[in-house]
């Protein structure tokens, strides 16, 4: 038995404890270590974050612009769509004319039959057995046009016509006032005349 040996076996008998007390501290005070590369990383996601919110922030102001002029834009689109209508009553009405409006050229659903524009501006809309009317201006702006462009030459000459009615009125009236004043000039003779005969004949004679 050896002194070294006696030494040797305490040793391994009993690991230090300095050893072990320090892995628990490193263990439970302090925290993990992150890399430089993480750290790059996040502050590269937080300005991706904050440019992708900025850009969504000018989208929505942009949005609430382009609203704000439509809702103008619409308002006043429906105020001239109800004076056009309401001025083309008043022609309508006027020759008394109405316009059968090709269903196809309203864009309208398949089993349409049949649109008819009265002369007091209303379009009526049959489908199968139901019939929907209405003042013209109430439809989407997109039927009022198709009804328009269906409508405008049709105008035209229903103008046209009455245009030649008229003339040919007035050269009828022209012609009926010649020929009775001719007529009262032979029964009733010329007022100049008779007026001169008159105070010829009532005048005393010296």
């Amino acid at each position: 038995f050896h002194l070294g040996d006696m030494y040797m076996t305490e040793s391994n008998a009993k690991p230090p404890q300095n050893s072990h007390t320090e892995a628990q501290d490193n263990s439970g005070s302090f925290p993990p270590i992150q890399l430089p590369e993480a750290d790059n990383e996040n502050a590269q996601e937080a300005r991706v974050g904050q440019q992708n919110e900025q850009k969504m922030q000018e989208l929505l102001q942009s949005m609430n612009e382009e609203s704000a002029k439509l809702s103008g834009y619409l308002a006043e689109e429906n105020k001239i769509t109800i004076d056009l209508c309401n001025s083309l009553v008043q022609v309508t009405k006027k020759l008394h004319v109405s316009f059968d409006i090709p269903p196809r050229n309203l864009s309208l659903q398949r089993n349409t039959k049949k649109a008819l524009l009265s002369e007091d501006g209303y379009l009526k809309i049959q489908q199968n057995e139901d019939t929907h009317s209405a003042f013209l201006a109430e439809y989407p702006s997109e039927v009022v046009m198709a009804v328009l462009w269906v409508i405008v030459p049709e105008l035209t000459k229903a103008i046209s016509v009455y245009r030649k009615r008229a003339n040919s009125r007035i050269s009828f009236f022209e012609g009926l006032k010649k020929e009775l004043k001719n007529v009262t000039r032979t029964i009733v003779g010329d007022k100049t005349e008779n007026t001169t005969s008159n105070d010829a004949v009532s005048s005393p004679t010296k």
